[in-house]
């Protein structure tokens, strides 16, 4: 709400961040909050295309990143630099519709 009328805004910019591992809470390896983190990392879900800042756990037994993204339910675009997902619900669909 900005006085007037309500705004688009994202959970992104409100500093929304996403922890994979750890049951969501920041991993106790990464002591800046900011590094393990990938800031608007673009989620494609059947309700919409999101941004999100996705934060992966540092500890020395962690899987990759990759293996991170799918233990939650989201595919990655790239295997080098994850910056796209899409999530397991959408490829579903997606697979459902082309049957």
């Amino acid at each position: 709400w900005n006085g007037d009328f309500f705004e688009e805004s994202s959970l992104t910019r409100l500093g929304m961040e996403y922890y994979l591992s750890h049951r969501g809470l920041p991993c106790p390896m990464n002591g800046i909050p900011v590094v393990g983190c990938i800031a608007r990392v673009t989620v494609v879900d059947i309700t919409g295309i999101h941004y999100l800042i996705i934060c992966f756990c540092q500890c020395t037994d962690a899987p990759d990143a990759e293996k991170q993204l799918f233990q939650m339910g989201l595919f990655p675009a790239s295997f080098t630099w994850p910056r796209t997902t899409f999530t397991f619900a959408l490829l579903n669909d997606f697979a459902l519709l082309h049957l």
